[in-house]
């Protein structure tokens, strides 16, 4: 029998009260019929706007959910990031 040792993960940091706020700060951009008291699933599933966001800005994998702003100018303002730097994190949905 060969036991082999698994590598720890790193966890990241916990999120701040502020980290939460700028987080529901967006939400409510998306959908502001969404709020900090209402968050079970059966509260969000009934917000259409969000899973639309959701379906077309987001890559959400087992251990991983990502928000990646879109291309298309008519959805989404412009990136704050220089272009260069912008082009090396862009993770075409």
């Amino acid at each position: 029998m060969t036991v082999t040792k698994r590598k720890q993960g790193r966890m990241g940091d916990i999120a701040t009260d502020n980290d939460i706020k700028c987080l529901w700060s967006f939400v409510d951009m998306i959908d502001s019929s969404l709020s900090m008291s209402n968050t079970t699933k059966k509260d969000i599933s009934k917000s259409s706007k969000f899973f639309e966001f959701v379906d077309s800005h987001c890559r959400v994998r087992p251990y991983v959910f990502q928000v990646k702003k879109c291309e298309d100018r008519n959805c989404c303002p412009p990136p704050r990031l220089s272009s260069e730097v912008y082009t090396g994190f862009l993770i075409k949905l």
